[in-house]
């Protein structure tokens, strides 16, 4: 894995953090907030040839993708992204070679990713 190009920081993208509250019915929603908006960052969808099975034996609709982004303090697995009006759960956070100069974000969409 190498770092990114400025150029190829070419996409926008907004990290939130979801906290769960109770709504007026008294059961649990997703509140999310901002936690840094307006980023930039490259997109790398994986090939889909990284099958993961059910525990019932199909393959769930998951879509991965790696976002590589300027490193931001603070930003977690219990974190999401939202680009093009989609929501990907943050699995893995990896500051690139320990440097605070890049953050690489392995996440997930797809059935409950990130929302």
């Amino acid at each position: 894995m190498s770092e990114p190009t400025i150029g190829e920081l070419n996409r926008k993208i907004t990290i939130e953090r979801v906290t769960q509250i109770k709504d007026s019915e008294g059961g649990l929603t997703d509140d999310p907030s901002v936690f840094v908006s307006d980023v930039w960052a490259s997109v790398d969808n994986y090939s889909g040839n990284e099958p993961s099975i059910t525990k019932h034996g199909g393959q769930p609709g998951v879509s991965r993708v790696l976002f590589k982004m300027r490193y931001v303090s603070g930003v977690d697995s219990t974190m999401r992204v939202v680009y093009d009006g989609k929501y990907y759960a943050i699995k893995h956070v990896s500051n690139y070679k320990e440097k605070n100069r890049w953050l690489y974000l392995d996440c997930e969409t797809g059935k409950n990713s990130g929302h």
